[in-house]
């Protein structure tokens, strides 16, 4: 690589913000605390995962316990997927799609090893998931409906309300991959119904090694137990601070400056995600 290289692979990953190794340095230094403990190094330590739960929570419009700090996104999509099965026994059904990333592609399949009935719906010629394919795909003893929300290699955005529609009719409980758009397209909880959502710090000027998932309220009381949780809201661990700390800043970053980063696209990808609806494809924009 040479001074004069040019990066274009952000889906693949994004360098880390100068904002966030900033905010990250002082957790690899003196404040090496582990924020389980009760003393003034773990005080502090827990005060800054604390503050980074709550601008993560802000950027998708999630409330901050409703948010586990991971390993990244392959490891929310595995405590997202297979943890709703192991809660949902009197349903044992799974539908995902032809096109979704291996961190999801993968706990399926493993699932299907287990006996777990799993449909992979297909696509339209726009590149969206079919929902007539998918609403007969989802049945009384369907659990969970898990698809990728911004498509990392054609960057078309899923009609995500509406297959949380589907998925709610039936009483299954809907998971999206966010990881290509989280900081990227405006994603908020709320307007598209999910129930799980996971985040991969290092697709948005996070350092790798860290994500986060979002559990709604439909989902906490039936997975608390399965979801492998310690004590400082992380996933059975303890904490990686400095990562946190950062993901938390690249959220707020993002939360600040989204407007600016869409501004210059074409109308379509600068629609609201909850009102997306399937026509063409919609791309979702690289930083």
């Amino acid at each position: 690589m040479t001074d004069t290289s040019i990066y274009l692979d952000h889906n693949a990953s994004t360098p880390v913000l100068p904002e966030v190794l900033a905010a990250m340095l002082p957790y690899l230094r003196e404040h090496f605390g582990n924020p389980t403990s009760g003393h003034a190094f773990g005080r502090r330590a827990r005060a800054a995962v604390e503050l980074a739960r709550a601008q993560v929570a802000m950027l998708v419009g999630a409330a901050p316990d409703q948010l586990i700090f991971c390993s990244g996104g392959t490891e929310a999509n595995n405590l997202a997927i297979r943890g709703v099965m192991s809660v949902r026994g009197d349903r044992r059904h799974l539908v995902t799609s032809v096109a979704e990333h291996p961190a999801t592609a993968a706990p399926c399949t493993w699932l299907e090893g287990q006996g777990v009935a799993v449909t992979r719906v297909g696509l339209g010629a726009d590149g969206q998931v079919r929902e007539d394919e998918l609403a007969a795909a989802i049945g009384d003893d369907t659990a969970l409906v898990t698809l990728i929300h911004a498509h990392n290699e054609t960057g078309v955005i899923l009609a995500a309300a509406a297959a949380a529609r589907l998925a709610h009719a039936r009483g299954a409980w809907i998971h999206l991959d966010t990881a290509q758009s989280v900081g990227k397209h405006p994603v908020e909880v709320a307007a598209l119904g999910v129930d799980l959502l996971s985040i991969a710090g290092h697709k948005l000027g996070a350092p790798k090694g860290v994500g986060a998932l979002y559990v709604g309220p439909c989902v906490t009381p039936r997975a608390a137990a399965a979801r492998g949780e310690s004590r400082s809201g992380a996933c059975g661990r303890a904490p990686n601070v400095a990562s946190i700390v950062g993901l938390g800043v690249a959220c707020e970053v993002a939360r600040r400056e989204l407007g600016e980063r869409i501004a210059p696209l074409p109308g379509p990808a600068r629609a609201p995600v909850a009102s997306s609806g399937g026509g063409g494809p919609r791309p979702a924009p690289a930083r």
